[in-house]
């Protein structure tokens, strides 16, 4: 682990022994195999209190209105100085924080009720450390754990953390009383939270969930499954759930209170396609778990390797494959019959399936959003499938820097990604496209996210 990965600003973390009655200062905790780490208590009031009184200093002169019609901007996207005056105001005050910016000790709160163990909490922990290396460290995140139908008493860490965030202040119908059942009833992850009045400049992503292993809303999947597939399964989706933090943070409220569904105050063409939010966000976790199995709890509680898992094909395996391209999907896509534009794969895959109802009056299968990550960045290189477009979709809207960092257009991608797609001969199963599979470097190396500059005042 690199000292980046160490010490985490304002964790609100049940380990073995209790901070509630810490002072304010440092304290340092240990964890079951890694190095001492420090950790700071928030100083929550002025966290989550700023806002309400903040002005913001803003060139914005005008009301800047984008028309909601849907992909009205394709050819060039929707530039950050188009954008309505209280959004760029937001990424202004946003970027001011360093939101956008990955750092070693973010803001986290990671609140554990009773049912997570020290054993549990020194695995997240661990997993933590490492999406931080990784991914970089963004401020305001928050994830909570408990037992689905325990008490508010045996969760008063996530309770008091929430409370102290502003969590049943904002957002509700008058201030709430806390209650575990109150948070339970809004689990999901990746969500997110006012912690004041604004709805802009104070969200929280929070990642709500109860504990996995006795969550009965899961029970199908664990059986599913099976336990060795489901424990690596939940490091997979605390991955993905937090790179959603990491896009979101580079977004500076771009996507205002609306989302980018019809009605939004931008239309859908105003923001990464969801093929890429969601398709990006799938290869990732996988290949960081591939990086670091090894040194993982889990994997050295089991006494497994990398190694092991590959040549035997074990869960582990077959989990990371699913997210990437496996042959199944190329199948798939091929016995997929042609969309308007005479290609398998359309605007459709830009917004989610809810949306496609609403924009186009039908829902369209999900092409194999894997397979387009991992043949873009064959196309380019994986620091500009993660990085660079990220980096300047603000400032350049995101149409105008996917064809900054790639040369194509959106439609002339998903013209050649289908041809290549078509042209894959399955009945070879020795001699499949390279692309398919991850590059031997590790993820950390090939795409730097620590180089990452986006924003209000970054030069496109």
């Amino acid at each position: 682990m690199s000292k980046k990965a160490m010490g985490i600003k304002g964790l609100t973390v049940v380990m073995a022994l209790s901070l509630a009655g810490c002072a304010s200062g440092e304290t340092v905790l240990q964890s079951e195999n890694s190095a001492q780490t420090q950790v700071k208590e928030a100083d929550l009031d002025s966290t989550s209190k700023d806002t309400e009184t903040n002005e913001i200093d803003s060139s914005c002169s005008t009301s800047n209105y984008i028309a909601p019609g849907a992909f009205d901007y394709r050819d060039g996207g929707i530039r950050g100085d188009q954008l309505p005056c209280e959004l760029q105001d937001a990424a202004m005050y946003l970027s001011s924080l360093g939101m956008n910016v990955p750092k070693s000790d973010p803001e986290f709160h990671l609140l554990y009720g009773d049912i997570v163990t020290a054993e549990m909490r020194a695995d997240y922990r661990q997993w933590m450390d490492i999406l931080i290396e990784t991914l970089g460290g963004y401020d305001r995140f928050v994830h909570a754990i408990y037992e689905a139908g325990s008490s508010s008493a045996e969760n008063s860490e996530v309770l008091d953390g929430l409370e102290q965030l502003g969590y049943f202040e904002f957002g509700w119908n008058g201030t709430q009383e806390p209650s575990i059942d109150l948070v339970w009833e809004r689990r999901s992850c990746l969500s997110g939270f006012n912690s004041g009045p604004n709805s802009l400049t104070d969200q929280y992503s929070f990642c709500n969930q109860p504990e996995h292993w006795s969550d009965p809303d899961r029970q199908f999947h664990r059986e599913a499954m099976g336990s060795l597939f489901f424990s690596y399964e939940i490091l997979h989706e605390f991955a993905h759930e937090y790179h959603h933090h990491v896009q979101r943070a580079h977004e500076l409220s771009k996507e205002g209170a609306g989302g980018n569904g019809p009605g939004a105050p931008l239309p859908p063409d105003g923001f990464a396609p969801t093929w890429y939010i969601e398709g990006s966000a799938g290869v990732s976790p996988g290949w960081i778990l591939r990086d670091y199995f090894d040194e993982l709890n889990v994997s050295q509680r089991l006494g497994l390797t990398f190694e092991t898992v590959q040549r035997e094909n074990l869960a582990p395996n077959q989990l990371i494959e699913t997210y990437l391209c496996p042959s199944w999907a190329v199948r798939d896509y091929q016995e997929s019959s042609p969309g308007p534009s005479g290609v398998r794969v359309s605007k459709a895959q830009e917004v989610y399936g809810g949306q496609q109802l609403d924009v186009f009056g039908y829902e369209e299968p999900a092409v194999s959003w894997g397979c387009m990550n991992l043949y873009l960045m064959h196309l380019t290189s994986p620091r500009t499938l993660f990085v660079s477009i990220l980096q300047d979709q603000w400032s350049l809207g995101w149409h105008g820097s996917f064809k900054k960092h790639t040369g194509l257009t959106m439609d002339e991608f998903y013209a050649e990604f289908d041809q290549e797609m078509m042209s894959i001969d399955l009945s070879k199963e020795e001699d499949l496209p390279s692309w398919m599979n991850l590059p031997e470097e590790k993820f950390v190396d090939a795409v730097n996210y620590w180089s990452i500059e986006s924003g209000p005042g970054v030069s496109p």
